[in-house]
């Protein structure tokens, strides 16, 4: 049981709806918020902090390149750099150090959720109660031959029935290396298992070449690991073809959709159990053209942020993510560019985490040098987020 204790904060932000409270003090009761009530001053023996935010999530991470000190290059071409992830995973004789020092590095940063790809067993990843971060592990299936897709599928049958304290999900990896009949068994177990699934999608416009016509830089990279047989997907594949074999997942997580079309992006909108995951950094990092992330939001699509891993990104912060963003767009309202990685990440996953009495007590303080006069200095370099673990 979780001890009662009260939090006084100057400035929280209690999600989209709610918006902005000054000066309040909340009741912990028992892991729970029992009261939300004004108080100017700080109540005797309780903490003080610069600000209280929903949890931070981040909705797409590879945690077992957190050993890198700086991102694989090179960043172009595409196909190159991703010679150089399948290397480097090779290469790692520790995995299960490299993800211990990302969820340590998660925890740091004030992260309290990761939706991570995972490619290791798991007897790679530490005991759930060792860590104050929550990861949902999605098993990444990669297969386009007939005798790796049967290898893969048992390898899921196994995630699927092993014991662990984890939460799961299914990751069919992306439209290149994932076959369309592993994709649809990928499918169905999450419709049997009610998980959710996360699969790259629309992240290079030569993908866009390969699902289109079978032709491009994804054929000569098949062709060099030697399993290009041939076009697995009919001529005129769309991204949108693929989103609605994934409608039926019961939660679904694109990942980085860096290239979709007009119809994609209503398709979309019109489906809330599906999100569309960006990374802003490693976005910037391989130079795609801009995202459609405010078009998305524009139209009422989901969309969260996530940091990549390591091998695209300088580290693994939800909150230097939102603060790019804020540099970037300084006209964007600070509370929706906090929401993307929040409770729009929560969302993604099918949680609510906005602040009300009778919830968790489940949120990440903020330190500052001093107060925050308003929400868009939170946004600034002189803001830290720490991850606070009063209840699981």
């Amino acid at each position: 049981m979780v001890d009662s204790f009260s939090l006084f904060v100057s400035l929280a932000w209690l999600g989209p709806e709610r918006g902005l409270l000054r000066d309040v003090s909340l009741r912990i009761e028992d892991g729970q918020i029992a009261s939300i009530v004004p108080d100017s001053r700080p109540e005797p023996n309780s903490e003080q902090r610069s600000a209280l935010i929903p949890p931070l999530v981040n909705a797409h991470c590879h945690l077992e390149f957190s050993h890198l000190e700086e991102p694989l290059q090179p960043a172009h071409p595409f196909q190159s750099w991703i010679g150089r992830t399948v290397q480097t995973r090779r290469e790692n004789a520790d995995p299960a150090r490299s993800i211990k020092t990302g969820l340590d590095e998660a925890a740091r940063c004030g992260v309290h959720r990761v939706a991570d790809i995972a490619t290791q067993t798991l007897d790679s990843y530490p005991a759930r109660k060792s860590t104050d971060v929550a990861a949902c592990l999605f098993r990444e299936l990669i297969g386009v031959q007939p005798e790796s897709i049967a290898s893969q599928r048992q390898l899921l049958d196994e995630f699927l029935t092993a014991d662990t304290e984890w939460a799961r999900g299914i990751s069919p990896h992306a439209p290149y290396s994932v076959h369309p009949d592993l994709l649809e068994y990928a499918i169905d177990k999450a419709v049997e298992h009610q998980l959710p699934v996360t699969m790259h999608l629309a992240e290079t416009r030569s993908e866009l070449e390969f699902l289109r016509d079978g032709t491009g830089d994804f054929v000569d990279m098949l062709t060099r690991f030697g399993i290009w047989s041939g076009p697995f997907y009919p001529p005129e594949t769309r991204p949108l073809d693929l989103m609605k074999r994934l409608a039926s997942a019961p939660r679904v997580l694109l990942a980085h959709c860096n290239y979709l079309s007009e119809d994609e992006i209503e398709y979309l909108a019109a489906h809330p159990q599906m999100a569309a995951i960006y990374c802003p950094r490693t976005h910037a990092f391989f130079k795609h053209d801009p995202h459609p992330w405010q078009k998305l939001l524009e139209q009422g699509a989901q969309v969260a942020l996530g940091t990549d891993g390591r091998g695209s990104s300088p580290d693994l912060s939800i909150w230097n993510e939102i603060l790019f963003l804020a540099e970037r767009f300084p006209d964007v309202d600070p509370a929706l560019l906090l929401s993307l990685g929040t409770t729009r990440g929560a969302a993604a996953m099918g949680w609510d985490w906005t602040f009300e009495v009778g919830q968790p007590a489940r949120f990440t303080l903020l330190d500052a040098d001093g107060p925050p006069e308003s929400l868009s200095q939170l946004l600034s370099d002189h803001v830290r987020p720490i991850a606070l673990r009063r209840s699981h």
